[in-house]
């Protein structure tokens, strides 16, 4: 499996791009979170399953925050059954954090 990444200045990235400040922003004014809401990998996962091109991104980015010990979510993943590359986006999101 590729992780596929559109060229910044194509109209699908700019879509994204806006759908998910959009997001961001909505929910931080609303109190509902924002990036730190347990739904927010969920939300992102939906967003990016509109773009043709990412779909096959869609369960890295949904089991982004599974742990592998299992206490994560959306499913309590485990381990390996995490797939390779959520675990990559979790250990980059630990580091831009």
């Amino acid at each position: 499996m590729s992780i596929v990444i559109p060229d910044k200045d194509s109209k699908y990235y700019k879509s994204l791009e806006d759908s998910y400040n959009h997001y961001i922003v909505v929910n931080a004014l609303s109190g509902r979170g924002g990036h730190s809401s347990p739904t927010h990998a969920a939300e992102g996962a939906r967003m990016v399953g509109y773009v043709n091109e990412l779909v096959p991104s869609v369960p890295l980015i949904l089991n982004s925050h599974e742990w592998y010990d299992g206490m994560g979510y959306p499913d309590g993943l485990t381990g390996e059954d995490i797939p390779l590359g959520a675990r990559i986006i979790a250990v980059a999101d630990a580091y831009d954090n």
